[in-house]
Protein backbone atom coordinates (compact mmCIF):
# COMPACT_ATOMS: atom_id res chain seq x y z
CA UNK A 1 0.00 0.00 0.00
CA UNK A 2 1.47 3.69 -0.68
CA UNK A 3 2.09 6.23 2.27
CA UNK A 4 -0.86 8.23 1.34
CA UNK A 5 -3.50 5.23 2.21
CA UNK A 6 -2.04 4.96 5.71
CA UNK A 7 -5.19 4.13 7.92
CA UNK A 8 -6.47 6.70 10.30
CA UNK A 9 -5.44 5.12 13.39
CA UNK A 10 -2.00 4.90 12.24
CA UNK A 11 -1.68 8.39 11.09
CA UNK A 12 -3.08 9.22 15.32
CA UNK A 13 -0.23 7.11 16.19
CA UNK A 14 2.26 8.31 14.14
CA UNK A 15 1.33 11.92 15.31
CA UNK A 16 2.06 11.19 18.91
CA UNK A 17 5.39 9.85 18.27
CA UNK A 18 8.59 10.48 20.26
CA UNK A 19 10.25 11.02 17.06
CA UNK A 20 10.03 14.63 15.88
CA UNK A 21 10.26 13.59 12.00
CA UNK A 22 7.69 10.99 12.37
CA UNK A 23 5.38 13.64 13.63
CA UNK A 24 6.08 15.45 10.99
CA UNK A 25 5.97 13.39 8.41
CA UNK A 26 2.70 12.28 10.12
CA UNK A 27 1.07 15.74 9.41
CA UNK A 28 2.28 15.73 5.81
CA UNK A 29 0.74 12.67 5.26
CA UNK A 30 -2.36 13.29 6.71
CA UNK A 31 -3.41 16.02 4.41
CA UNK A 32 -5.75 13.87 2.07
CA UNK A 33 -7.42 12.19 5.02
CA UNK A 34 -10.88 13.11 6.17
CA UNK A 35 -11.14 11.77 9.42
CA UNK A 36 -11.66 13.60 12.50
CA UNK A 37 -9.45 11.92 14.66
CA UNK A 38 -6.59 12.31 12.35
CA UNK A 39 -7.66 15.89 12.00
CA UNK A 40 -7.94 16.26 15.83
CA UNK A 41 -4.28 14.27 16.16
CA UNK A 42 -2.86 16.85 14.04
CA UNK A 43 -3.60 20.09 14.33
CA UNK A 44 -2.83 19.13 18.05
CA UNK A 45 0.95 19.63 16.67
CA UNK A 46 0.67 23.35 16.26
CA UNK A 47 1.76 23.66 20.05
CA UNK A 48 4.56 21.23 19.18
CA UNK A 49 8.40 22.13 20.57
CA UNK A 50 9.65 21.48 17.17
CA UNK A 51 9.45 24.49 14.92
CA UNK A 52 9.72 22.01 11.90
CA UNK A 53 6.50 20.07 13.22
CA UNK A 54 4.57 23.41 13.50
CA UNK A 55 5.60 24.73 9.77
CA UNK A 56 4.66 21.37 8.61
CA UNK A 57 1.06 22.09 10.29
CA UNK A 58 1.18 25.49 8.94
CA UNK A 59 1.40 24.06 5.15
CA UNK A 60 -1.43 21.55 6.09
CA UNK A 61 -3.99 23.68 7.41
CA UNK A 62 -4.86 25.26 4.01
CA UNK A 63 -5.92 21.24 2.97
CA UNK A 64 -8.44 21.89 5.43
CA UNK A 65 -11.84 24.63 5.80
CA UNK A 66 -12.40 23.09 9.22
CA UNK A 67 -12.40 25.44 12.18
CA UNK A 68 -10.09 23.68 13.67
CA UNK A 69 -7.73 24.14 10.62
CA UNK A 70 -8.39 28.25 11.40
CA UNK A 71 -7.33 27.83 15.19
CA UNK A 72 -4.65 25.73 14.44
CA UNK A 73 -2.78 28.34 12.16
CA UNK A 74 -3.71 30.85 14.34
CA UNK A 75 -1.57 29.65 16.88
CA UNK A 76 1.20 28.75 14.45
CA UNK A 77 1.52 32.40 13.28
CA UNK A 78 0.95 33.77 16.77
CA UNK A 79 4.11 31.56 18.10
CA UNK A 80 6.33 31.83 15.14
CA UNK A 81 5.37 35.48 13.60
CA UNK A 82 8.81 36.21 13.33
CA UNK A 83 9.96 33.68 11.27
CA UNK A 84 10.24 34.30 7.43
CA UNK A 85 9.61 30.83 6.15
CA UNK A 86 6.82 30.26 8.99
CA UNK A 87 4.81 33.66 7.56
CA UNK A 88 4.98 32.43 4.05
CA UNK A 89 3.69 28.66 4.68
CA UNK A 90 0.81 30.86 6.75
CA UNK A 91 -0.34 33.03 4.16
CA UNK A 92 -0.20 30.08 1.52
CA UNK A 93 -2.52 28.51 3.93
CA UNK A 94 -4.69 31.55 5.01
CA UNK A 95 -7.73 31.57 2.35
CA UNK A 96 -9.83 29.33 3.52
CA UNK A 97 -9.06 30.97 7.40
CA UNK A 98 -9.57 34.60 6.71
CA UNK A 99 -11.90 35.42 9.15
CA UNK A 100 -10.38 33.29 11.93
CA UNK A 101 -6.79 34.73 11.12
CA UNK A 102 -8.29 38.45 10.84
CA UNK A 103 -10.52 37.55 14.52
CA UNK A 104 -7.52 36.11 16.39
CA UNK A 105 -4.48 37.68 15.11
CA UNK A 106 -5.56 41.27 14.45
CA UNK A 107 -7.87 41.60 17.28
CA UNK A 108 -4.86 43.34 19.95
CA UNK A 109 -1.66 45.32 18.99
CA UNK A 110 0.69 42.60 19.08
CA UNK A 111 3.83 42.12 17.04
CA UNK A 112 2.04 39.28 15.28
CA UNK A 113 -0.66 41.34 14.56
CA UNK A 114 1.97 44.25 13.10
CA UNK A 115 3.27 40.74 10.77
CA UNK A 116 0.15 39.66 9.17
CA UNK A 117 -2.47 43.23 9.29
CA UNK A 118 -0.87 44.22 5.91
CA UNK A 119 -0.59 40.45 4.33
CA UNK A 120 -4.19 39.84 5.48
CA UNK A 121 -5.85 42.80 4.25
CA UNK A 122 -3.98 42.55 0.85
CA UNK A 123 -5.02 38.67 0.73
CA UNK A 124 -9.11 39.72 1.83
CA UNK A 125 -9.22 42.52 -0.65
CA UNK A 126 -8.00 40.42 -3.18
CA UNK A 127 -10.06 37.33 -2.57
CA UNK A 128 -13.10 39.61 -2.29
CA UNK A 129 -13.87 38.31 1.55
CA UNK A 130 -16.08 41.30 2.35
CA UNK A 131 -16.29 39.36 6.69
CA UNK A 132 -12.45 39.87 6.89
CA UNK A 133 -12.58 42.77 5.13
CA UNK A 134 -15.36 44.48 7.67
CA UNK A 135 -13.16 42.75 10.61
CA UNK A 136 -10.02 44.63 9.49
CA UNK A 137 -11.62 47.97 8.97
CA UNK A 138 -13.54 47.80 12.22
CA UNK A 139 -10.09 46.91 14.18
CA UNK A 140 -8.34 49.57 11.92
CA UNK A 141 -10.75 52.23 13.99
CA UNK A 142 -9.93 51.50 17.51
CA UNK A 143 -8.17 53.36 19.56
CA UNK A 144 -7.38 57.15 19.78
CA UNK A 145 -7.61 59.34 16.54
CA UNK A 146 -3.96 59.18 15.86
CA UNK A 147 -3.85 55.78 15.90
CA UNK A 148 -6.50 55.81 13.77
CA UNK A 149 -5.21 57.73 11.16
CA UNK A 150 -2.34 55.75 10.78
CA UNK A 151 -4.11 52.59 10.77
CA UNK A 152 -6.67 54.08 8.18
CA UNK A 153 -3.66 55.24 6.05
CA UNK A 154 -2.36 51.79 5.87
CA UNK A 155 -5.25 50.34 4.93
CA UNK A 156 -5.74 53.04 1.84
CA UNK A 157 -1.76 52.27 1.30
CA UNK A 158 -3.53 48.51 0.64
CA UNK A 159 -6.36 49.70 -1.49
CA UNK A 160 -3.87 51.28 -3.60
CA UNK A 161 -1.03 48.21 -4.25
CA UNK A 162 -4.67 46.74 -5.51
CA UNK A 163 -4.43 49.62 -8.40
CA UNK A 164 -7.61 51.09 -6.62
CA UNK A 165 -8.61 54.33 -4.56
CA UNK A 166 -10.27 55.14 -1.25
CA UNK A 167 -12.73 57.12 -3.31
CA UNK A 168 -13.89 54.40 -5.66
CA UNK A 169 -13.26 51.64 -3.24
CA UNK A 170 -15.81 52.66 -0.82
CA UNK A 171 -18.35 53.74 -3.38
CA UNK A 172 -18.54 50.69 -4.97
CA UNK A 173 -19.15 48.60 -1.44
CA UNK A 174 -22.99 47.29 -0.49
CA UNK A 175 -21.47 44.45 1.72
CA UNK A 176 -23.90 45.12 4.87
CA UNK A 177 -21.04 44.75 6.98
CA UNK A 178 -18.43 46.73 5.06
CA UNK A 179 -20.73 50.17 4.42
CA UNK A 180 -21.11 51.08 8.03
CA UNK A 181 -17.30 50.47 8.41
CA UNK A 182 -16.87 52.88 5.62
CA UNK A 183 -19.02 55.49 7.10
CA UNK A 184 -17.41 55.08 10.31
CA UNK A 185 -13.77 55.68 7.98
CA UNK A 186 -15.50 58.39 6.30
CA UNK A 187 -15.60 60.65 10.03
CA UNK A 188 -12.36 59.93 10.88
CA UNK A 189 -10.99 61.32 7.42
CA UNK A 190 -13.94 64.33 8.19
CA UNK A 191 -12.12 65.33 11.11
CA UNK A 192 -8.90 64.91 9.86
CA UNK A 193 -9.44 67.14 7.46
CA UNK A 194 -10.93 69.01 10.38
CA UNK A 195 -7.82 69.06 12.28
CA UNK A 196 -5.62 70.04 9.06
CA UNK A 197 -7.11 73.43 9.13
CA UNK A 198 -7.73 74.28 12.70
CA UNK A 199 -5.82 76.36 15.12
CA UNK A 200 -5.94 74.78 18.59
CA UNK A 201 -5.12 71.15 17.71
CA UNK A 202 -2.23 69.05 19.26
CA UNK A 203 0.67 69.23 16.17
CA UNK A 204 0.59 65.84 16.69
CA UNK A 205 -2.63 64.97 15.71
CA UNK A 206 -1.84 67.61 13.06
CA UNK A 207 0.34 64.93 11.44
CA UNK A 208 -1.36 62.41 11.82
CA UNK A 209 -4.39 63.84 10.10
CA UNK A 210 -2.07 64.87 7.74
CA UNK A 211 -0.36 62.04 7.04
CA UNK A 212 -3.18 60.09 6.49
CA UNK A 213 -4.75 62.59 3.75
CA UNK A 214 -1.95 62.42 1.74
CA UNK A 215 -3.22 58.90 0.51
CA UNK A 216 -6.12 61.00 -0.77
CA UNK A 217 -6.09 62.88 -4.25
CA UNK A 218 -8.10 65.70 -3.31
CA UNK A 219 -6.24 66.32 0.00
CA UNK A 220 -2.77 65.13 -0.74
CA UNK A 221 -1.20 68.86 -1.72
CA UNK A 222 -2.68 70.60 1.59
CA UNK A 223 -1.29 67.60 3.31
CA UNK A 224 1.87 67.77 2.24
CA UNK A 225 2.28 71.41 3.00
CA UNK A 226 0.92 70.95 6.50
CA UNK A 227 3.42 68.47 6.83
CA UNK A 228 6.20 70.53 5.31
CA UNK A 229 5.57 73.77 7.79
CA UNK A 230 7.16 71.12 10.13
CA UNK A 231 10.42 70.64 8.74
CA UNK A 232 12.03 73.10 10.91
CA UNK A 233 15.48 72.99 13.55
CA UNK A 234 12.38 73.33 16.44
CA UNK A 235 11.44 69.81 15.90
CA UNK A 236 12.99 66.40 17.14
CA UNK A 237 15.33 64.57 14.41
CA UNK A 238 12.68 61.53 14.71
CA UNK A 239 9.82 63.23 14.39
CA UNK A 240 11.52 64.96 11.21
CA UNK A 241 12.40 61.93 9.90
CA UNK A 242 8.67 60.43 9.87
CA UNK A 243 7.21 63.64 7.90
CA UNK A 244 9.68 63.31 5.53
CA UNK A 245 8.74 59.53 4.94
CA UNK A 246 4.92 60.46 4.90
CA UNK A 247 5.87 63.34 2.33
CA UNK A 248 7.92 61.64 0.20
CA UNK A 249 5.24 58.39 0.45
CA UNK A 250 2.67 60.81 -0.87
CA UNK A 251 4.32 61.66 -4.45
CA UNK A 252 2.71 64.99 -4.02
CA UNK A 253 3.81 67.25 -6.89
CA UNK A 254 4.34 70.11 -4.17
CA UNK A 255 6.80 67.70 -1.93
CA UNK A 256 9.85 69.91 -0.82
Amino acid sequence: ASLDALSSSTLVAASADVDSRVREAAVTLSESNLDPDVLRAVMALSSAMDARVRFQVALACGQRADPLAGQALSAVASRDFQDPWVVAAVMTSAVPHGTTLVQQLLAEPTEAAKTFRQPLLQQALGSGDSTAVALILEQTLQGDFSRQCQQLSDFIAALRRQNTSWESWAASQRDSEVVPRVAAAERVLHEARAQLHASDVDPFSRSAAAALLTRLDEDRESAVAVLASELSPQVDAERQADVIRWIAESGAENAP
